[in-house]
Formats: structure tokens, C-alpha cells, sequence
């Protein structure tokens, strides 16, 4: 039996080729604990500071049997007889029978940083190459990244990904001296993005520029370097970073090309005229309520199997307001160290036009404006810029595809736009957000975004405005806004620093359902404007459903009684709620005993109860909604209580991914 333990990035462990379930919770700290200190007995105590780092509860002596039987029985269950949980009087330890081999990553990864860093020093450049190669590909990402960590295990993955950081400069100086200067550059291009401060990364990095025979970005690198340190750490570039500049400018002879052929051929676009291209949006702190949503999007794609010619997908859908962008932007910031050189965000938002033209052409002009932006940024303008659309767009696929991009969609509304930008290489990333579902794009990680639950939301609005706790008001004002992040996100920047009495005079605002909208507005952030989008993007019929389905309020309405004010079948009636479902203005209950139920979410109720076209002639009025609904729980012998919503409470969208709701 042969046994693998991956620790480098998400645990994973895997036996005889195929990967198994790992343990739960405070089991799964447990055995990384075992793994990490290899064969020496883990004591008592080390074990319950580990897991409970503040102060042991009364019954964690019996929580601790509990997970080490547990632990012992995985062990049993995954390798048969080839693993044991070992117990002494002082502790545990982890015992293999001799025919059992394990694979351990992270004690490989160290035996390769320690080899390839003794090699560089004694300028053995082939067994450095080697080891330092192999060291930086193990490195999948934060270690133990799955795993709930106390301090012994926090402390590891922080020495661990200190190691990475030795062993990735030690391979750029590696590619320096056997003049690999375009791998240098795809290496470290990611890397001082993550690392700022590092100096001697962004040393390396220009010299791989200037003696690859690209001056204009060595100057380029040194400038991001020195805006890093200046605003990042309020310091200048020390001495060894300035005369490496100084030799730049110079042209002294080792800052530039061996000649002029390797030049001509290292020379790659990931680096443009302005700069590394670095272009993602900052990260936010803290990312309320999504953790379990990130951890698997990160899982997914750090694993998915590689496909020659096609990128790795995730899909972020949701409605207005609920975090898509936030998330997107968050992922991205975690992919990163996975080897990415080009960091790219792209704003596709609004609908592609419509036009008499074949649509791939009007997707083509459409996007051209982005698609010349980003072929700038990469370095191609002027004449090298081509005439077509069409040749702009597979030209600006080669330069993704080239610099190993990391690419964020946002507010994409249609699969043409998508497809048009998708690079054609497996070493490649594309984030997508959209308001739309996208169903037609397949083989993609899909996440189908929601309101945070009300635990994550008063925490959030608790944790912005600086609240040490919550009353009657703090609450109140948190369900005024359905679990939105950016209701909240408005609501705490208003009261944040201000008295409670402010708290209580918003609270009561946010009752009256005329003024509820109108209090949620903060400088150039509006949810009536974000949800307006989605309502002003569906046609005049979906808008007459919504009316309808809006005034038959929280107990929703099925399709059936529809169809005669609407002039359609039923299952056109259906086609259309699903299109709304789809723009995520209406919510889905699981079916009761004979239909399924249509809503509105609270705040879209509010805004369509403004449509000032609701009572004219020709369109449904504010109470035939409310009537059709309860002719139909007539009929139906059903109620407000008698459908369920995924996710069990009223107004969440319907969860078709993977992740939680935020």
C-alpha cells in the first residue's frame, strides 16, 4: 500500500493512487499535528494547546479521547493495517508498518530547498536547478490551508512559506546565471506582487528585463518596486536596489544582453510598457460569511486536472450587491503564488448591444474597446496593433495564454463575451462574475452566491461601524438589509464613529417601506441603482410577471394562475419566471404538493413597488397579484408556510452551486 500526505496548500491524502475523505474538524488538526512532527510522540499538553489555544473547556480531556478514537478509526478505515494511532502516557504518535511507505510533501519540499540553496552556494548551477525547480512547483499555497490551526500549526505554515520565499529567490538566481531571463520573469512576476518588500526579488526581476534586452521594463520594474516600498512600508529602495537602477540607466555591461539573439528571444510581454502587469483591484481585510465558498473554489482549482488547450473556469453568480466582485477579487488574491504572471481585471459590464450583424461580430466590437486596452498594457500598439477586430482579439488569447494569466471577468451578461476572451492554455485562470447564471458554460467550478446568513451579517456591520455588540436597533437595522454585503457595507459606513442614536433613527427609517431605499445610499454606492440593473435588463413581459409575482408578496405565487393576465401558457408563463429566476429578481421554492412558488426578494419588491408604469393601463395592478396568489392557495389548499425555500429562509436566491451563501 503506498500512502501520500500533501500538506503544501489544501491537506490531502491519498492511498494507492486515489485520494480519500479526510477526517473532520479537530481530527483533521490532530493528524496534521502527527504528520508534521513525524515519528517523535506528541504530548498531551502540545496537543491541547493546538486545539483549544485560548483555554480548554471542562470536558476537553474526554473531547480528546473522542477525537483520537476517531482519528484511529480513519486510520484503520483509509490504510488497513498500515497505519496506527500510537498512545502513551504523554501522548500520541503516528506509527506506519514497515511495508507501508509514505510520501510526505513537505518533507521532500524542505529536503529541495535545503539541497538547492547548499548547491547555489557552491555554484553546482545544474544540482540547484534542479532541487530549487522542484521545491517552487511542491508549493501549491498556504500550507495546511483546510486544516483549523492553533499556534504549533499557524507557526509551521508560516516557516514553511518563508522556505518558498528562500527557495523561489534561490531559483531566480539560479535562471540568472545560466541566462534564463524570460523564466526569471514569469517567475517572479506574481511573486513580487505578493511580496512587495522583497528587494531582492525586484533586483532580480529587473535585471531578467534588462539583460533580456528590455530596458524600457527594467526601468518600468524598478519604479513599481519603489511605489511599493513608499506606500506599502514608508521607505525608499535601499542601496543595492538604487545601484542596481543606477546600472540600468548606465547600460553597464552586466545589465545588459549577452546578445542581441537571446534578447530578441526572452523578451515575453509580461512585463509592459507601464509596468508589471499587475492590474488586480486590493483585496479586502476580511471577507464575511464566504469562507467554506473560497476554500473550495481555491480546492477546485488549485486541483483540477490539467486539460491541454483549455484555461481553469470558476463562475461567481449572484444578484446584485451580494459580494460577486468581492469574492472574485479575494480568489484571485489567494491564486496568485500558483505561478501566474499576469494579474488582469477586466469590467465587462452591460449587455452587448443589438445589431442586425452576425453576433460574433457584434461581440467582437462590442469588446474591442477592452480588448485594445489590455493589448496596450502588454505592449502592442501602433502598427504591430492589427486592423480587425477579430485578429485583435486571438492576438490578445496569445498574449493571455503566453504570460500565464490571471484573469477576473466581472459582470459578464453573455457566454459570447466569455468565449471570445477565454485563453486557449491550461496555464491559465479566468474568473467570472456575472448576474446571470451562464448554465450554457460547462466544465467551469460553479458558485451560485446568496445573502450572508444573520450570524456573518451582524458580524460584518458589527466588525465596520465598531460595534462591540448588538440591540434591539443594530439588529434591526442588519434584517433591514436581507444579508446584502452591500446594504450592510452602506448602512455601517453611515453610522461608523457615530452616536447610537444614529443606529435608532435609521433603524426606524428603514421600516417605512417609502424612505427603505432611499436611506440605503452612500456616496457613489446605491442598491437601488444595483438592483435597477437587473430590472432595466429584462423586456416589458418579464417586468409585467415581476409586478405580479412582486404583489403577491412572501407567500410567492405558482405559474398557473399567471397565464391569463399575462396571455401565455403555463409553460410560457414558466419559460419567463425562469428567465427572471435566472437575472435572480425572482426566488424558487422547492415544489410543494403541486407547484412551485415564485417570489420576489425584499429589496426587488421595493424597488419594482416604485415602477411608476405598475397601476397603468394594460399592466397588472398593485392587488391582482395578491388575489391570484390566493386563489391559487384555494385551489392548492397551500399557504405562505407550506413552500420551502433552499437555504431555509425567505428571499434567498436558489443555491445551484457549490459554497456557501454570503
Amino acid at each position: 500500500m503506498g500512502l501520500s500526505v500533501e500538506l503544501l496548500g489544501t491537506m490531502r491524502v491519498v492511498v494507492d493512487g486515489e485520494a480519500v475523505v479526510l477526517p473532520s474538524g479537530r481530527q483533521r488538526s490532530l493528524l496534521a499535528l502527527l504528520l508534521m512532527d513525524g515519528k517523535r510522540m506528541v504530548s498531551r499538553d502540545r496537543v491541547m494547546a493546538e486545539l483549544w489555544p485560548s483555554a480548554p473547556p471542562q470536558s476537553a480531556a474526554v473531547n480528546l479521547r473522542t477525537y483520537a478514537w476517531g482519528l484511529r478509526s480513519w486510520l484503520a478505515r483509509v490504510t488497513g493495517a498500515g497505519g496506527q494511532l500510537v498512545r502513551n502516557g504523554a501522548g500520541w504518535a503516528l506509527r506506519l508498518v514497515d511495508d507501508t511507505p509514505l510520501a510526505l510533501d513537505v518533507v521532500t519540499f524542505e529536503r529541495d530547498v535545503a539541497a538547492g540553496l547548499r548547491a547555489l552556494t557552491d555554484a553546482d548551477l545544474a544540482s540547484a536547478t534542479w532541487h530549487l525547480h522542484h521545491a517552487t512547483q511542491a508549493y501549491r499555497g498556504v500550507p495546511l490551508l483546510n486544516v483549523p490551526q492553533g499556534p504549533v500549526l499557524s507557526g509551521w505554515a508560516v516557516l514553511l512559506h518563508n522556505r518558498w520565499v528562500e527557495a523561489t529567490e534561490g531559483y531566480a538566481e539560479v535562471l540568472l546565471r545560466t541566462e534564463r531571463f524570460g523564466a526569471v520573469r514569469e517567475l517572479l512576476q506574481g511573486f513580487v506582487g505578493q511580496h512587495p518588500g522583497r528587494e531582492r526579488a525586484w533586483g532580480q526581476l529587473m535585471a531578467a528585463c534588462a539583460r533580456g534586452g528590455d530596458t524600457t521594463g527594467a526601468v518600468a520594474t524598478y519604479r513599481a518596486a519603489r511605489t511599493a516600498l513608499v506606500e506599502g512600508f514608508g521607505m525608499e529602495p535601499g542601496a543595492d536596489l538604487t545601484a542596481l537602477y543606477r546600472a540600468v540607466l548606465r547600460r553597464e555591461p552586466e545589465m545588459t544582453p549577452p546578445h542581441e539573439s537571446t534578447a530578441r528571444r526572452e523578451r515575453v510581454s509580461v512585463v509592459g510598457p507601464a509596468g508589471p502587469l499587475r492590474q488586480l483591484p486590493a483585496d479586502l481585510p476580511v471577507l464575511f460569511g464566504r469562507e467554506t465558498t473560497v476554500r473550495g473554489l481555491l480546492d477546485a482549482l488549485s486541483h483540477s486536472p490539467v486539460v491541454p488547450g483549455r484555461c481553469r473556469v470558476a463562475v461567481v453568480v449572484g444578484p446584485a450587491g451580494v459580494g460577486k466582485t468581492a469574492l472574485a477579487i479575494h480568489l484571485a488574491h489567494l491564486l496568485r503564488p500558483a505561478g501566474h504572471g499576469a494579474h488582469l481585471f477586466v469590467d465587462l459590464g452591460g449587455p452587448v448591444p443589438a445589431s442586425p450583424r452576425p453576433p460574433q461580430d457584434t461581440v467582437a466590437d462590442a469588446l474591442d474597446p477592452v480588448v485594445i486596452r489590455l493589448l496596450h498594457a502588454f505592449g502592442v500598439t501602433g502598427e504591430r496593433l492589427p486592423v480587425l477586430p477579430a485578429d485583435r482579439h486571438a492576438l490578445l488569447r496569445g498574449c493571455l495564454a503566453e504570460s500565464r494569466a490571471l484573469l477576473i471577468l466581472d459582470d459578464a451578461t453573455d457566454l459570447a463575451q466569455i468565449r471570445a476572451l477565454l485563453p486557449g492554455d491550461a496555464a491559465c485562470t479566468v474568473i467570472v462574475t456575472s448576474l446571470h447564471r451562464l448554465a450554457g458554460l460547462t466544465d467551469v467550478h460553479r458558485v451560485d452566491l446568496g445573502p450572508l446568513d444573520p450570524v456573518a451579517a451582524e458580524l460584518m456591520f458589527r466588525t465596520r461601524t465598531g460595534l462591540v455588540s448588538a440591540d434591539e436597533s443594530t439588529r434591526s437595522v442588519v434584517a433591514s438589509c436581507a444579508g446584502l454585503p452591500l446594504a450592510l457595507l452602506i448602512t455601517a459606513g453611515r453610522l461608523a464613529g457615530r452616536p447610537p442614536a444614529m443606529i435608532r433613527r435609521l433603524a426606524l427609517a428603514l421600516r417605512d417601506e417609502r424612505r427603505h431605499l432611499d436611506e440605503l445610499v452612500l456616496d457613489d454606492l446605491s442598491v437601488r441603482a444595483r438592483v435597477a440593473v437587473s430590472y432595466r435588463a429584462v423586456g416589458a413581459l418579464q417586468r409585467r410577471a415581476l409586478h405580479l409575482v412582486s404583489a403577491a408578496g412572501a407567500a410567492g405565487i405558482p405559474a398557473g394562475p399567471l397565464a391569463r393576465p399575462l396571455g401565455l401558457a403555463e409553460t410560457g408563463v414558466e419559460l419567463v419566471l425562469e428567465q427572471l429566476a435566472d437575472a435572480h429578481l425572482v426566488t424558487m421554492s422547492e415544489p410543494t404538493s403541486q407547484a412551485v412558488r415564485y417570489r420576489t426578494p425584499e429589496l426587488v419588491r421595493l424597488l419594482v413597488a416604485e415602477d411608476p408604469d405598475i397601476d397603468q393601463p394594460g399592466q397588472p395592478s398593485r392587488s391582482s397579484g395578491q388575489e391570484l396568489g390566493g386563489q391559487a392557495d384555494q385551489r392548492t389548499g397551500g399557504g405562505p408556510d407550506r413552500a420551502v425555500h433552499r437555504g431555509g429562509k425567505r428571499g434567498c436566491p436558489v443555491q445551484v452551486g457549490a459554497g456557501d451563501a454570503q
